[in-house]
């Protein structure tokens, strides 16, 4: 069965399909400023079907202030062609004052003379990802809130490397704080620990232990050191 006819004789079914990945079609007659939703953008919006009148002024008014300037750059940088395609992430305010986000996209389509004549895209619920983000954000700044108040050196690495620190572990190094990161931990071990740390770090083990670190400046001076593993999973998009 051809795709339009599918769409025809199932409208159901996709309607059950776009609810299921949260997602909408819409499309934007420039020329006329008439905006057509999918019944499933209105759930979007948290509108019932009708609610939404259709026009670009009214689409912005669905959105956060906070975001309603950048909406319109955005837009504008894909009708003017500065841009490709279209894309946006944007939150939205709720009839009942909820805040959700909303990923869209969308095409420009052309006259002969190159002008934008229609816009035709995609809305997607990315509220649970945007919640896991700023979730993520929350734990680094506490750990760095922690990390700089403590009188320890703490580092976090990955494989081998580092990946942050607060300022006081690069002090003790004798580095700054820009220069460790992702620099080899190895490069910050006395030659004579170095088959340790390397031991230690293979294996997981905690601790606590000791060895001899050494600075920029190749001195060295003695450390006790206490480990913890822990799995990290980076957002969603960070995947992509």
């Amino acid at each position: 069965m051809p795709p339009d006819d599918f769409h025809r004789h199932h409208p159901e079914r996709l309607r059950r399909a776009l609810d299921a990945a949260r997602l909408g079609t819409w499309e934007w007659d420039i020329s006329r400023n008439h905006i057509a939703w999918s019944e499933s953008v209105h759930r979007l919006f948290g509108l019932t079907p009708g609610q939404f009148v259709g026009t670009f002024e009214a689409f912005l008014e669905l959105v956060d202030v906070q975001d309603r300037a950048r909406a319109r750059w955005e837009i504008a940088d894909a009708l003017e062609g500065r841009t490709p395609e279209y894309y946006s992430e944007l939150r939205v305010r709720w009839p009942d004052q909820s805040v959700h986000w909303i990923e869209g996209r969308g095409h420009v389509q052309r006259d002969a003379a190159n002008q934008p004549v229609h816009m035709v895209g995609t809305v997607v619920d990315i509220t649970a990802r945007k919640q896991a983000e700023l979730a993520l954000r929350e734990s680094e700044e506490r750990f760095r809130s922690l990390a700089a108040s403590a009188f320890e050196g703490i580092a976090i690495t990955d494989e081998g490397r580092f990946a942050d620190m607060n300022d006081q572990m690069a002090d003790m190094l004798g580095y700054r704080r820009e220069e460790l990161i992702g620099r080899p931990v190895s490069d910050c071990v006395a030659p004579e620990s170095l088959p340790l740390v390397k031991d230690m770090m293979k294996t997981g083990n905690e601790g606590p232990y000791e060895h001899m670190a050494l600075r920029k400046d190749g001195t060295r001076f003695p450390v006790e050191v206490h480990g913890k593993s822990f799995l990290f999973a980076p957002p969603e998009n960070a995947r992509k």
